[in-house]
């Protein structure tokens, strides 16, 4: 992993904004969000992929499969793996969510309350 990219607001705003389908006449990905449905164009998310990987590998250990986590999206995901609050924003932390499932990076896990995800 690289710690060139930092789990920031602005990196996740602007990466999900750019992998946000535009055309009409390509297939999108479609994930089901915690508050809308996302479309996103499959090569603009295959070009960030790995970037979305190492956000996601900067969340708190409570999400990683390797670390026998799963972390909740409401409670957990505003913060990284250092203790620091990245974003106390939900909509940021679903477009991080929404960006790791339409990788398949992400699983989201079955939880009575806040929906609860890992980081494959």
């Amino acid at each position: 992993m690289t710690d060139k990219v930092i789990l920031d607001p602005d990196i996740v705003l602007t990466t999900c904004v750019s992998c946000q389908l535009e055309e009409a006449d390509v297939k999108p990905v479609i994930i089901k969000g915690l508050t809308r449905i996302w479309h996103f164009h499959p090569k603009r998310l295959d070009e960030c992929k790995a970037e979305i990987a190492t956000l996601l590998e900067q969340l708190p250990d409570a999400f990683q499969k390797s670390k026998g986590g799963k972390g909740s999206v409401l409670s957990k995901a505003g913060w990284d793996r250092n203790g620091r609050e990245w974003t106390g924003m939900i909509s940021l932390m679903e477009r991080l969510y929404v960006l790791g499932l339409a990788t398949k990076q992400v699983t989201t896990l079955k939880a009575d309350g806040d929906p609860m995800f890992i980081v494959n």
